[in-house]
């Protein structure tokens, strides 16, 4: 379900942080003042309602990441969060049937993007918060 996470992810954050303006978000660590790393530890999918036939109506997908930002020059951890989380809510399927696959699938995409939009947005704001 979630082969491409890390890539999703890594998409919203660099994203969110040249929206900021002023900075440049390269994708190596040679000639930087800063590295930001972060490694997917986790995605999971909690299912907190259900039909009356105890079908699967609504999930929460949660991610959790340990992330760390860290100044090249004097190799200081400027900030870190080693469980980073976030979540989104999300209905299992918009269609007439709950099996139907492709509402499904488009459902779990919805959720995906949501879910790296929400995850970039915290993790530059937390990291801008800490200055």
């Amino acid at each position: 379900m979630t082969p491409d996470i890390d890539r999703v992810l890594t998409a919203a954050v660099t994203e969110e942080w040249q929206g900021k303006g002023r900075y440049r978000v390269v994708p190596d660590a040679t000639g930087v003042d800063d590295v930001l790393r972060g490694t997917v530890i986790s995605v999971a999918l909690q299912p907190v309602a259900f039909t009356t036939d105890n079908q699967v109506l609504k999930n929460i997908i949660v991610a959790t990441a340990s992330i760390e930002f860290r100044e090249v020059a004097t190799d200081k951890v400027l900030w870190a969060n080693p469980a980073f989380q976030v979540r989104d809510e999300y209905d299992v399927t918009t269609a007439t049937s709950a099996t139907d696959v492709n509402a499904l699938f488009t459902q779990n995409q919805n959720a995906m993007a949501r879910l790296a939009k929400v995850f970039a947005r915290s993790v530059v704001t937390s990291i801008f918060e800490a200055f």
